[in-house]
């Protein structure tokens, strides 16, 4: 391999990853959103930019069987659990389900002199971006949601989030053509297909949320977005009357995303995180080393990890038992973190995703090239530490190769497949600047 192409690569490559980490150390010391944990009525809340008050620990219904999401919210509700934050989609197609839930729970836990808040999350699918499209999505929300919103016995708050972006051709769960081929004629009839113009589509629906938002017919509670790169997040931020109030990703995002993490903190945008215990099951084990507690399971130790970071978690169920081992009044119990077990557990959620959906490994060169590869990576290093890119914080602790191969076992989370994954963008959390780029330029020096 010629030593040479790692170097221009290198140099080639300085401007744009400059500029990419080019963030302020007062910045990312001193955000100007206040991680407040506010304790009330025995559950953790938090403020969001608007000065909403929202639960902190939630249910995440969107995917559980239609046979249990009613029974499981009214549970949820209930004064032992006071799961008060119910996350779905209006592609779960089960929202008229989480209404009858909460109306139900609400009478078996209602005193006449308190009505419980419950705070539902419910989303707008790709296939109905554009203004009119997302006004037809959201006026079939609130209709399934009705009986809960009439309900004298619960306060009902409402958020209505953007599930994504756009529709992706790569993907290959989304097909976007058959989606939009069999959509209801009446939704094709108030608005284009919004592949057509998707910059404008997204400007659209992100319009009628705000002034949804904005009406005094009915005001939501918050409007937000899910699953948005910090590209996509800059893009609405740059037209919108009403900043998004939330951003609900995934944990690898949490792990491996922290320029997307940095830029929300700065902005005051509130980060919730779906999918949390599915996607890290193959941590726990390393979850449970890291933090050995007889107070707490591996999986409340990582809910109590994000709640302590100001992140808002929807654990998902179809088990009642379940429902109490992770809900908010026993999460608000447990013991808090020293620094030292914050950084084991980020360490040990890490080490479970594999750290090869950033790098993939590299294959161990013939021992003919030692000697090349040993001087193209010292020259790379040199010359990046020549750059003085001060570093975002302290790396990782290394992990460990397998004996046999030399590299890693790749884990992949279940949910891999289900997600937007633009690796070019994101840099680990915790990981120097220069060691990024050096990490960046030997995946694509790999044989």
């Amino acid at each position: 391999m010629n030593i040479l192409f790692p170097l221009l690569l290198l140099t080639s490559a300085l401007p744009s990853a400059e500029s990419a980490f080019a963030m302020n150390s007062s910045e990312i010391q001193s955000p100007s959103r206040t991680d407040e944990m506010i304790l009330h009525n025995d559950i953790r809340m938090t403020r969001l930019s608007n000065n909403q008050m929202m639960p902190m620990i939630g249910f995440g219904a969107g995917n559980v069987p239609r046979s249990h999401v009613g029974a499981l919210v009214a549970d949820a509700i209930q004064p032992d659990k006071k799961i008060y934050l119910i996350d779905t989609a209006r592609e779960s197609k089960n929202e008229a389900l989480i209404a009858e839930g909460i109306v139900a729970g609400a009478e078996r836990c209602n005193t006449e002199d308190v009505k419980p808040e419950i705070h539902v999350i419910t989303k707008v699918w790709y296939t109905h971006l554009g203004y009119n499209r997302t006004k037809l999505a959201v006026e079939d929300s609130l209709e399934a949601f009705r009986d809960a919103l009439e309900s004298d016995k619960v306060d009902v708050k409402l958020h209505i989030q953007l599930h994504y972006p756009r529709c992706y051709e790569s993907i290959e769960w989304m097909d976007c053509d058959n989606e939009e081929a069999v959509l209801d004629e009446k939704v094709k009839q108030v608005g284009p297909d919004p592949r057509l113009d998707p910059r404008n589509s997204l400007k659209g629906s992100w319009t009628y949320l705000e002034d949804l938002y904005l009406s005094a017919n009915f005001p939501v509670a918050s409007i937000g977005v899910s699953n948005f790169a910090l590209a996509d997040l800059e893009e609405v931020q740059e037209y919108s009357r009403v900043q998004p109030h939330t951003l609900q990703i995934n944990m690898w995002s949490v792990l491996y995303d922290p320029l997307l993490v940095e830029h929300c903190r700065r902005h005051n945008i509130h980060l919730q995180v779906y999918n949390a215990l599915q996607s890290t099951m193959s941590s726990l084990e390393y979850v449970a080393k890291a933090v050995p507690s007889s107070t707490m399971t591996p999986g409340q130790a990582v809910i109590s990890w994000l709640v302590k970071q100001d992140i808002s978690v929807f654990p998902r169920t179809s088990k009642i038992t379940r429902l109490s081992e992770n809900s908010a009044t026993d999460i608000a119990s447990m013991p808090s973190f020293s620094p030292k077990q914050m950084e084991d557990i980020e360490f040990a959620l890490r080490r479970g995703f594999g750290e090869d959906d950033i790098i993939e490994e590299l294959p161990i060169p013939p021992s003919a090239d030692v000697v090349s590869w040993f001087l193209a990576i010292t020259s790379l290093i040199v010359i990046v530490v020549t750059i003085r890119a001060p570093s975002v914080s302290s790396p990782p602790k290394p992990l460990k190769a397998t004996p046999k191969t030399g590299r890693r076992k790749r884990l992949k989370p279940k949910h891999r497949s289900r997600e937007v994954f633009k690796v070019r963008e994101k840099a680990p959390v915790h990981i120097g600047r220069s060691q990024w780029l050096v990490s960046y330029l030997l995946k694509q020096m790999r044989l």
